[in-house]
């Protein structure tokens, strides 16, 4: 298991980049290189053999751990092993749907499903980095006043009828862009949350990986949907250097524990308590 992580390079060959001591992020993707998508620098959308570290691959839950050149960022010095480490998979996530695929604009108003995790605290703090409206739900309603010190405008109950009335109220009777990453019964919701002409990123599927949608909504009122999983390595690039130059763009670490506490880390996962991210540290 595990796709994050950062750590100092062991050892290398001698034509490599990287030498002895460096100290670097993972990048998660793991890709074909030579599909359409892949020489088009979007390796995370691999036709042939997309995949993650942790999955295809030994992951990052242990001490050492094997990695090819491409799949290695430079770490900035003024990053910790935490921070950093914490990034590459949920930074780069957030990135991808907000400046490569959701094209947010300065005065829009977002909604985001599941925003208490990393991915979702990521969003949110990049989306007031641009200024939007950004309008939370979740189903604890006691991680408000945590949700709020990340500059929130709005958080609601997951109450389909608080958040069809909410959505109402706003200037174009339903929000711009609306973030889902958990998936299972919002989607019953999340759709006549959106305005006409708006559009809806999906990273994740936590609560099912069945979706209950009337189509119609889609059609009638041309609402885009679009999936995202993880970037590119210049996206990566670019949230690693911004959350390295800006420190209140680093996700909040919920804990730090060792390879022995991993069970409770899950476990913790599982019940939804947690906030920003578990770092496990050798």
């Amino acid at each position: 298991l595990g796709s994050d992580g950062a750590g100092v390079v062991e050892s290398s060959g001698s034509s490599s980049d990287f030498k002895k001591g460096d100290k670097v992020v993972i990048y998660p993707v793991l890709s074909c290189q030579e599909c359409i998508n892949c020489m088009e620098n979007n390796p995370h959308k691999c036709c042939k053999s997309f995949g993650m570290i942790g999955e295809l691959r030994n992951g990052s839950h242990a001490e050492f751990i094997s990695l090819p050149e491409k799949n290695l960022v430079k770490m900035p010095s003024n990053l910790s092993f935490t921070d950093a480490a914490a990034i590459s998979l949920a930074g780069l996530t957030a990135w991808n749907m907000i400046f490569d695929e959701g094209k947010v604009i300065q005065g829009e108003h977002a909604m985001i499903f599941g925003a208490s995790g990393g991915v979702g605290v990521f969003i949110i703090k990049l989306l007031k980095k641009l200024n939007l409206k950004v309008h939370i739900v979740t189903s604890n309603i006691s991680k408000t006043k945590s949700l709020k010190s990340l500059g929130v405008d709005t958080v609601l109950n997951n109450s389909a009828m608080e958040i069809l009335k909410f959505s109402k109220t706003l200037p174009n009777k339903g929000v711009d862009i609306l973030f889902n990453c958990v998936g299972g019964n919002t989607w019953r919701y999340a759709l006549p949350a959106v305005r006409s002409g708006g559009r809806i990123m999906i990273c994740g599927s936590i609560l099912s990986p069945v979706a209950e949608l009337d189509i119609r909504q889609v059609f009638y009122r041309n609402i885009s949907i679009k999936g995202c999983t993880m970037g590119n390595l210049e996206s990566l690039k670019n949230m690693i250097n911004m959350a390295a130059s800006e420190s209140n763009l680093r996700v909040p670490i919920d804990s730090v524990i060792s390879i022995d506490d991993i069970e409770k880390a899950h476990e913790r996962m599982s019940e939804a308590k947690i906030f920003g991210k578990i770092a496990i540290e050798f």
